[in-house]
């Protein structure tokens, strides 16, 4: 079963040496067919000669990637050997197939009346490797090698698309061997005002900076260009001062000789003859007779036209404009749908969006949301300022400066047992030394209440000497006695926490500062460590180990972890500086910026760290004083997590008991941040057991107009927000978007029930009800109001001995902001 997440932005897929096939990996090993082992950084696809014709090996990767506004598959591909010549066929996604016909490579098609050509590869046996690229739309696929254009088969495509690698050999006696890596997923979509190690995203709080993104201007600005809180830069007059206006924005980072720009634009007004967007050289949308008729263009002299285009003027709509490119040609797609191919000289360089605008006295207005580059090779600066809106905590752990950091109360990091620090030459200046074993540090406790769909730890460590068993580094990362680390994964079943446990395949090194990061994508079901920006190991996860609420790892100790009797300590014999933790996980181009292995131009060394935090940024150099980063600490790390019953309490002081009528409380006015999870059960009375029917959920805030328990006795209901009798139909004492979770169990989903679910439920929540089938239909219109759909996933765990008596799960993941799924 294919694994769909709602995923903005690209996918890349890292291969390390050994790693397993498994997770979004489906692999079906075939004794007689094709063997695939995964190698640093690629995949080896080899077979000696067999006993058997006609052999399958099927790969497959298990994210289901959405076409409706176009996406793309990518990898590189090389063949070392076919011995002897023979049929050999790789079939990728939708029908797809590479063939080797035992002369040639082709791209065909298979009916029951045989193979049918779409184009011929270019790919030879010994030669390089090959870009390989599908374009996808409804409507068709488009088929590139470095960037040149290969193909066009006009079928209809599924609504959603699984990549596939799946390889079969015609002959017993021919041996195989060849070898895939750089395979990505790019689909269409984008999150607002995010920028990646491929896209540049725009915002009022998200400026991107002149050495990522230039804009050029004529003298006096008649094209003035602005940056909105809804994601987009504006290019924009509603009169125009001079004839023949431009400006000329464009990516700054030179691009590759080959590869996928996406632009997401809209044209809100062009009044006059003419206004033109030029996309990636000279691909130019031309708009005129006041906005009534788009075509692309190319200019020779005078405009060519090359396609119609389906950009509206003043419709509102976003289009997504992909080009595939190369230094010989580039094509262009429209949401998806292929437009044209043409000729070029040489590569376009950058991806350059220039407005420029002909009439006086008319208006016009252009927005630009984002450009995805693959690949876009942005330096060190530029990732790690991309990083800092993820920054939850950082400790520097430095002389006088943790000192502050113990004394923050909104950090807590409290030394044990009264230990004072000893500070030694780190990477990046001062670092804490643990090698005396006298103590440790201990970190901000978040067990349960603070968990995220991803997350990164980066940190610097020197060992000077393994464990006899075990030691801890930081939080549930720890070091073995035979040097490798161990990472405790902790993560939330809704009902219960899991743990899992990782282990790097290298040992780390001693006597030498190393940078250790530890990532975790649920959207891109993987846990890696990094060690020195270098991939040492990687996971796919799946449902098996692994949920969308890990536990952010701020919790244990710095410098130590807890003994296996609960009472001492396992001290590490080495030091620790620079603890970082952010609220995503990272690419490895960001893990090599973060071990400052990422160098700036001509190879100059730039200690580029302390852009993670601009006030750190003169951290090294003693220029800040401990007042100044214990206030800026307090700022950029999240509130401890409070005891649901506090948070009740608050609740109802504000909102009364039961509460008025017309009340509502805002997470402001109890003190929680965003962050905080927050499930709300509707007609709740807290988990209950009676007579083997088992009802009710651990850590959820109850909303019921009775005091007690209706069922098994009189207890009181836990952590209870009471409203008004149920047959007054009373409206939920929560402000819009308030919780992350809603959930009822058997309660009728009245008309009022239905409203004020969708109107408290987060942007991105989710809705469980389990309720009798005759209110599908309630359910339905709340998914559209939520512009999502009913699913009915597994029963959960704690309910499963329920049996048929039980009613069925359904559930609702919540998409107000109307994004598209992968």
């Amino acid at each position: 079963m294919s694994f769909t997440v709602t995923k903005d932005g690209v996918i890349d897929y890292p291969i390390a040496d050994g790693m397993p096939l498994i997770g979004i990996w489906q692999y079906g090993p075939n004794a007689n067919g094709a063997t695939i082992v995964a190698k640093q950084e690629y995949l080896d696809i080899s077979r000696g000669s067999s006993n058997a014709d006609n052999q399958w090996t099927n790969l497959s990767i298990q994210h289901s990637l959405q076409v409706a506004n176009g996406s793309v598959f990518r990898f590189d591909i090389k063949y070392t050997a076919i011995n002897p010549a023979t049929e050999v066929k790789l079939t990728l996604a939708s029908g797809v197939v590479l063939r080797y016909d035992g002369t040639n490579f082709n791209y065909c098609w298979w009916s029951n009346d045989g193979f049918h050509q779409l184009g011929r590869s270019t790919i030879s046996i010994g030669s390089d490797y090959v870009q390989v690229t599908l374009c996808f739309w409804p409507a068709g696929i488009a088929i590139f090698e470095n960037g040149n254009f290969i193909a066009k088969w006009d079928k209809g495509v599924e609504a959603s698309v699984i990549p596939l690698l799946t390889w079969q050999l015609l002959s017993r006696n021919s041996s195989l061997s060849a070898q895939i890596r750089s395979i990505f997923i790019i689909p269409s979509t984008f999150a607002t005002s995010v920028n990646t190690p491929w896209d540049i995203a725009f915002s009022d709080t998200v400026i991107p900076s002149a050495d990522i993104w230039e804009v050029s201007k004529q003298k006096d600005d008649p094209l003035p260009n602005s940056y909105s809180k809804e994601g987009y830069m504006r290019v924009s007059t509603n009169s125009l001062s001079i004839r023949n206006s431009w400006i000329f924005p464009k990516v700054a980072v030179p691009m590759d000789a080959t590869g996928v720009v996406m632009y997401r634009m809209r044209v809100n007004s062009s009044g006059g003859s003419e206004t033109k967007v030029t996309v990636l050289g000279d691909n130019i949308l031309r708009i005129v007779q006041n906005g009534q008729v788009a075509t692309w263009n190319k200019y020779a002299s005078d405009f060519v036209k090359l396609s119609d285009s389906s950009v509206r003027v003043g419709s509102g709509l976003w289009t997504i404009v992909t080009l595939v490119y190369s230094s010989r040609s580039v094509s262009l797609f429209e949401d998806g749908v292929y437009r044209y191919t043409r000729a070029y000289d040489a590569a376009p360089g950058n991806a350059t969006f220039s407005v420029q605008h002909l009439e006086p006295n008319t208006a016009v207005s252009v927005d630009i949301s984002h450009v995805r580059c693959v690949p876009l090779k942005k330096n060190a600066e530029m990732l790690l300022r991309d990083l800092q809106p993820a920054l939850l905590a950082y400790y520097p752990l430095k002389a006088d400066i943790s000192e502050a950091i113990i004394e923050a109360p909104a950090l807590d990091l409290a030394a044990v047992d009264g230990y004072q620090p000893d500070y030694t030459e780190g990477a990046f200046g001062k670092a804490i030394s643990f090698a005396e074993k006298r103590g440790a540090l201990r970190l901000p406790l978040f067990p349960y209440g603070r968990t995220f769909p991803s997350y990164t730890l980066s940190l610097w460590v020197k060992v000077n000497n393994y464990p006899a068993t075990k030691a801890g580094i930081t939080g549930p990362l720890s070091i073995l006695s035979n040097g490798k680390l161990e990472y405790s994964f902790l993560y939330s079943q809704i009902l219960s926490f899991k743990r899992t446990n990782f282990t790097s395949k290298n040992a780390i090194p001693l006597g030498q500062w190393v940078c250790i990061v530890v990532t975790y994508a649920y959207e891109e079901s993987r846990f890696a460590f990094f060690v020195d920006g270098v991939l040492d190991s990687i996971v796919y996860t799946s449902s098996d180990n692994s949920s969308q609420n890990a536990v952010l790892p701020i919790y244990g100790f710095i410098g130590a972890s807890r003994s296996d009797d609960g009472e001492s300590l396992n001290i590490l014999d080495g030091a620790v500086g620079d603890v970082f933790f952010f609220q995503q996980h990272i690419h490895g181009i960001i893990a090599l910026a973060l071990s400052d292995k990422l160098r700036a131009e001509h190879n100059r060394p730039r200690r580029v760290l302390f852009l993670v935090i601009p006030a750190f940024l003169v951290l090294a150099y003693g220029a800040v004083s401990t007042t100044v980063i214990a206030t800026t600490l307090k700022q950029t790390t999240p509130q401890l997590a409070p005891d649901l019953q506090v948070i009740v309490d608050r609740i109802v002081q504000v909102v009364g008991k039961p509460a008025r009528p017309g009340a509502q409380v805002s997470r402001d006015q109890i003190g929680l941040d965003e962050k905080y999870p927050i499930t709300i059960d509707i007609g709740g009375e807290g988990p209950l057991n009676q007579d083997g029917l088992v009802t009710g959920f651990h850590g959820a805030i109850n909303v019921n107009a009775v005091e007690k328990v209706t069922v098994g006795g009189s207890g009181k209901i836990p952590y209870l927000v009471m409203v008004q009798p149920w047959p007054t139909n009373p409206k939920y004492p929560f402000a819009d978007n308030f919780a992350d979770t809603i959930t009822m169990i058997g309660a009728p989903l009245t008309p009022t029930n239905a409203d004020e679910m969708v109107r408290v439920i987060k942007a991105e929540g989710v809705i469980d009800v389990w309720i009798d089938d005759s209110f599908i239909p309630q359910l339905e219109s709340m998914a559209r109001k939520l512009k999502s759909s009913v699913n009915t996933p597994d029963q959960l765990d704690r309910f499963e001995g329920n049996g048929k008596t039980f009613f069925q799960r359904r559930q609702i993941k919540a998409n107000k902001n109307g994004k598209d799924e992968l």
